[in-house]
């Protein structure tokens, strides 16, 4: 609707923020990271919702399912791709013990085959049978659906290799998980069978979300050895993807103990990670920006506009198929270029979340350009209009209450984010002494090297918290 306001946010709010990162060459640069939530009308088309979900700053696991991840953190201040991720049900088709659901996002698309529970059984001959599936009305998308998991009779049976470093490492190692006998693709799935004992087969659980295009078979089910794990099938689910799971622990350098495949993995041959993610090297040499992308192998999509027509298959409890078209609202960004400067940016999305049974999406839009140097965090949160921004208000908009400036010329929805770190000497306030810019650029200096320290700080503890997933890697290889 031309000529209502749009919203200019110049400082944190629950749904904007600006963060200090490096982007894919390694230079630095300020991020302004802003997230909208909209209601798909029943025509179809989005329209901002009222009740904004906020940004995320930490990683959430499900409490009654640990590694499996309720949601990424958003404050990835790079992302080489947008994530697209399907959070939802399965709902039955004209078959009640199986039905296909997919979702496609412009020219890109995925599918899920999902059927009901079975069970596997050990004949006298010691074949492995499955069962038909049972009847279902509706089944979760997650990764505990999927395949993988782990074997506990093996581990029973052999014991966690793990345990006998357990005086020697830190007590908040996690030893359980880091044993050989859980699938590294996805340790929160079910079917993971190492050895065929009929204690093993008995109690195995088998998935309901597999790959159309690679079912799971009984010949194929029983991996034989730990090391053979490369050669088992690709968990299939739309949610997000646990840091510690391979391939995307793989851009961290850290690669699952195996035996070297006699042939290119499924996620090479598919053009979902790149020929060498399983070969050895320096941590340096393979760390990749891609470790930031934690949607499911497919749905890692080029940047998106924003403006792309999606149909949901199948996830819709009362619609087989649930279409819409992104609402094509790119936000304006800018970030501070300092000496009274603003950079306008290029915004690239960075996650696209859809959730059909609430029709509602939530995008996350990131606008980032070149920066002298890290900001400390207490640069960041401390924001201020830049020179010439329209005078604060507090209103109702997109993202709560916040503070913002109101600008009566843009189109309906329309949003600006300007940022500005509070240091030094500010913008657009007349002419300065040659003295005070001595001593802002000395304290510029100052703060650089602080922040710097305060970064690589950050890398250590992050590196620490995220390797809660890639130690288990780690002590295998010791054990």
């Amino acid at each position: 609707m031309a000529g209502a306001p749009m919203q200019s946010e110049t400082r944190a709010s629950a749904t904007a923020r600006q963060v200090s990162g490096r982007d894919a060459d390694s230079l630095n640069m300020l991020s302004v990271l802003t997230k909208r939530t909209y209601t798909i009308a029943a025509n179809g088309r989005c329209v901002l919702a009222t009740e904004q979900v906020p940004l995320f700053d930490d990683i959430a696991e499900d409490p009654d399912c640990p590694g499996l991840l309720d949601h990424d953190l958003d404050l990835y201040p790079f992302k080489p791709a947008t994530d697209v991720i399907l959070k939802g049900h399965a709902y039955k088709g004209a078959l009640r013990d199986s039905a296909r659901v997919s979702v496609q996002v412009g020219r890109w698309s995925k599918s899920i085959h999902v059927v009901g529970d079975r069970r596997a059984t050990l004949s006298s001959r010691g074949e492995i049978l499955f069962s038909d599936p049972d009847p279902f009305d509706v089944m979760t998308l997650r990764y505990d659906r999927a395949y993988g998991g782990r074997d506990q009779a093996a581990e029973a049976r052999y014991g966690n290799p793990a345990r006998e470093l357990e005086k020697y490492v830190d007590p908040t190692i996690d030893l359980d998980a880091a044993s050989p006998y859980i699938y590294p693709r996805n340790p929160a799935g079910v079917g993971f069978l190492i050895e065929p004992t009929r204690e093993a087969v008995e109690q195995l659980r088998l998935p309901n979300l597999e790959d159309p295009e690679d079912v799971l078979t009984a010949e194929r089910i029983v991996c034989g050895a730990a090391a053979n794990w490369p050669r088992m099938p690709l968990p299939q689910a739309f949610d997000w993807v646990n840091l510690g799971w391979f391939p995307r622990i793989g851009y961290f350098g850290f690669v699952p103990p195996c035996d070297a495949p006699s042939r290119p993995i499924a996620e090479v041959v598919r053009g979902l990670a790149p020929a060498g993610i399983l070969e050895p090297g320096r941590q340096e040499d393979k760390f990749s920006l891609r470790f930031t992308n934690g949607a499911s192998l497919g749905m890692q999509l080029p940047h998106l506009k924003g403006d792309e027509e999606c149909v949901v298959v199948g996830a819709h409890p009362r619609q087989v198929r649930f279409a819409f078209r992104l609402p094509g609202q790119r936000p304006r960004i800018w970030t501070d270029g300092r000496d009274g400067k603003l950079n306008e940016t290029r915004p690239q999305l960075h996650t696209l979340v859809i959730e059909p049974e609430a029709s509602r999406i939530t995008m996350l839009w990131r606008g980032c350009a070149p920066a002298r140097r890290p900001y400390m965090p207490e640069e960041l949160e401390t924001m201020q209009p830049p020179a010439g921004a329209p005078a604060r208000a507090r209103v109702q908009g997109a993202g709560g209450a916040c503070g913002c400036g109101l600008d009566a010329d843009r189109a309906d929805g329309g949003r600006r984010v300007l940022f500005r770190p509070v240091c030094g000497a500010s913008a657009g306030r007349g002419e300065q002494d040659p003295k005070d810019h001595d001593e802002r650029e000395e304290r510029e200096a100052d703060q650089g090297a602080r922040a710097q320290a305060v970064h690589g700080h950050a890398r250590a503890t992050g590196r620490e918290a995220m390797l809660k997933g890639r130690r288990m890697y780690r002590l295998q290889g010791l054990g």
